[in-house]
């Protein structure tokens, strides 16, 4: 149907109203725009009510940071598994993944409360990796467990130097990822356990 026919099919439903019907619509037209500009008059003045204030996050370099810590510890335990079940290769990931942690907390700028944490990391951490890095390499576990027990140590020393004493971290005695086998690959030409 076409615009003009609509147009004159309502125009003929207009005109074929009794007119009687009329000036009732226009009493009700009129009663609505009424009662409309009434309310406008008389309808109480509204305040707009302010947006809650969101509560400030945290900077982004702090949640970096968190997330920087979380990485070392999951890294270092994933290493501590790694080295006890002598699997040499995969310890050597962990530590390059501490080496590469350490490198961006060095440069990471972080601060807290006025401490510069960056600073820190970049004095007291690199001479622990490096010596992991070294027992990894010459698969020497007792190397190992005495240098792990050094990360440890400086771990819980920069908590301690920044105000964190609560955050204590220990020597794991079980490892925290059952979905992860942390045992050396089989010896091509054996058979696997």
């Amino acid at each position: 149907m076409s615009a003009r026919a609509g147009r004159s099919s309502g125009a003929l439903a207009l005109a074929r109203m009794k007119p009687s019907v009329l000036p009732l619509a226009a009493l009700v037209v009129a009663s609505a725009a009424l009662l409309v500009a009434l309310f406008a008059a008389f309808a109480p003045e509204r305040t707009p009510v302010p947006a809650p204030q969101e509560e400030a996050s945290e900077p982004e370099s702090e949640g970096a940071l968190l997330d920087l810590m979380a990485r070392f510890q999951r890294f270092a335990e994933k290493l501590h598994a790694s080295a006890e079940a002598r699997n040499w290769p995969l310890a050597t990931f962990y530590v390059e993944e501490i080496l590469e942690n350490s490198g961006a907390l060095a440069v990471g700028g972080f601060e807290d409360e006025g401490i510069n944490i960056s600073a820190l990391g970049a004095d007291w951490l690199p001479p622990v990796a490096e010596q992991l890095e070294a027992a990894v390499a010459a698969e020497d576990p007792e190397a190992f467990g005495q240098v792990y027990g050094a990360l440890v140590a400086t771990c819980n020393r920069c908590h301690q130097a920044t105000g964190h004493p609560y955050v204590r971290i220990v020597i794991p005695t079980a490892t925290p990822y059952p979905s992860q086998d942390f045992a050396p690959l089989p010896v091509a030409g054996t058979p696997a356990p």
